[in-house]
C-alpha cells in the first residue's frame, strides 16, 4: 500500500518521486521511443523508481508510506505516528499521524525545529516525542484524542521510550557533558539517573515484560547494544560486530532484538542493515543474524525499526539518498521471526 500526503493545489508538500513527475512529464514528452528511454535512464539513475530501492533491502519488502520516516505504530494497531521533513529540510520536522484503515493523515506538530522520535503509550492515546523548539531538545507529552501538549524536560531529553505500564518513560539526557539514561514520569517532576558513564548511552528501549532495558553505547569501543536488567541491575554486551550497532527494538516476546548495524562499503558511504539477535544464554555475546540487505546502491540506511502487528510486521525507515527516506513494512515471518512465550530468566554473564 502506497499513502501520498499532498495539500490541493501546491507542490510544496509533494513527495520528491511524485514531483519530479509532475516537473518531468508533460503530457507531450515520452511519446517517442527517445523520450521513454530517457527517462527510464534517468529514473534508473536518480533511484526515483519505487521499486528498485526496497529490493535493496529485502526482496519482500513493501513501500508504506513515501517521504516519511520515524515510523512507530501504535500498540493498538489503529495508527502510525511518523516524522516528515517538509521541503527536504531535516531541521524542520513535524509529527504526523496515519488511521491505517482509512489512509487519513493527519499533522500533529508545525514547528520550525525537529519534532521526532515519537514513542507511544501503552492506551494508544499519548505520544512522547522529541522536540528542539528554542534551540533544546526536550521531551513533550501529546495527545492524540484532544491535541493537549506539554513539556516533560527542561533540561534537555531526546529518544524517549514509553514503558510497557505506561508509567515511566526513559530517555537520553546529558550530566556533565555525557549522553546517559535517565527515567521520568508522564506526570513530569524529577528525572531518576540510571547510568553513569564516560562514554554515550542511547537509544533506550524496554522490554514489552518490562524486565530488560536495551540501549546502545560505546563504552567498550564502538557503539554495541548493551542490556539492564532491570531487577537485578546486571548489564552485560548483547552484540559485538566491527561496526555500530544502534536503536534497538523488542520483538513481543521479549526475547528477539531487531537492531540498526553498519556494513562494509567499498566506497566510504553510509550503508546499515537491520539485524536481529536473542537474548544471550552463555557468556559469549550471540551471534546476530542479518535480515536485511544492501544491494545495486552506493547509498543505503536501514533504520529506526519497530514491530507492529502484535509482532507479524516490522516497520523500517529506508534511505538510497540523503534526502529521501521512506517507511517500509514486512512481515516477520519473512524473517524467520517467531511470537514464542514472554522471556522472564535472569541474564548471564555481567559486564
Amino acid at each position: 500500500m502506497t499513502l501520498l500526503w499532498t495539500e490541493k493545489n501546491s507542490t510544496a508538500d509533494i513527495p520528491r518521486n511524485d514531483l519530479v513527475k509532475v516537473l518531468l512529464f508533460p503530457p507531450h514528452f515520452g511519446r517517442s521511443f527517445t523520450g521513454c528511454l530517457f527517462f527510464f535512464l534517468l529514473f534508473t539513475a536518480c533511484g526515483l523508481s519505487k521499486r528498485s530501492p526496497l529490493r535493496s533491502f529485502h526482496p519482500k519488502a513493501e513501500l508504506f508510506l513515501e517521504s516519511a520516516s520515524e515510523g512507530v505504530p501504535s500498540p493498538d494497531g489503529k495508527y502510525l505516528a511518523f516524522v516528515r521533513s517538509l521541503g527536504g529540510r531535516a531541521w524542520n520536522a513535524d509529527l504526523f499521524l496515519l488511521q491505517r484503515e482509512t489512509g487519513e493523515i493527519q499533522r500533529l506538530t508545525n514547528n520550525p525545529d525537529y519534532d521526532g522520535q515519537p514513542s507511544w503509550a501503552p492506551n494508544s492515546e499519548l505520544l512522547v516525542y522529541t522536540s528542539r523548539r528554542g534551540g533544546t531538545s526536550n521531551l513533550f507529552l501529546l495527545s492524540i484524542i484532544d491535541g493537549a501538549s506539554k513539556q516533560l524536560t527542561w533540561g534537555g531529553g531526546s529518544q524517549p521510550d514509553f514503558s510497557p505500564d505506561g508509567v515511566s518513560i526513559v530517555y537520553v539526557g546529558e550530566a556533565a557533558g555525557n549522553a546517559d539514561l535517565f527515567v521520568t514520569s508522564p506526570r513530569g517532576g524529577l528525572s531518576q539517573q540510571i547510568t553513569k558513564h564516560p562514554a554515550k548511552d542511547r537509544f533506550p528501549r524496554y522490554s514489552p515484560s518490562g524486565r530488560w532495558l536495551a540501549f546502545s553505547s560505546d563504552r567498550l569501543g564502538t557503539e554495541d547494544i548493551f542490556l539492564l536488567d532491570l531487577t537485578t541491575k546486571k548489564m552485560r554486551r548483547l552484540t559485538d560486530l566491527p561496526g555500530s550497532e544502534v536503536q534497538p527494538c523488542w520483538a513481543p516476546d521479549s526475547r528477539t532484538i531487531v537492531f540498526s548495524g553498519t556494513v562494509p562499503s567499498r566506497r566510504g558511504t553510509p550503508k546499515r542493515a537491520l539485524f536481529s539477535t536473542e537474548l544471550p544464554t552463555g557468556d559469549s555475546p550471540p551471534e546476530p543474524h542479518p535480515l536485511t540487505q544492501c544491494i545495486g546502491t552506493v547509498y543505503c540506511l536501514a533504520e529506526w525499526p519497530r514491530f507492529g502487528d502484535e509482532g507479524a510486521r516490522l516497520f523500517f525507515t529506508v534511505s538510497t539518498t540523503p534526502v529521501q527516506t521512506h517507511i517500509a513494512s514486512i512481515e516477520t515471518v519473512e524473517f524467520g521471526l517467531a511470537t514464542r512465550t514472554p522471556a522472564q530468566g535472569d541474564l548471564t554473564g555481567e559486564e
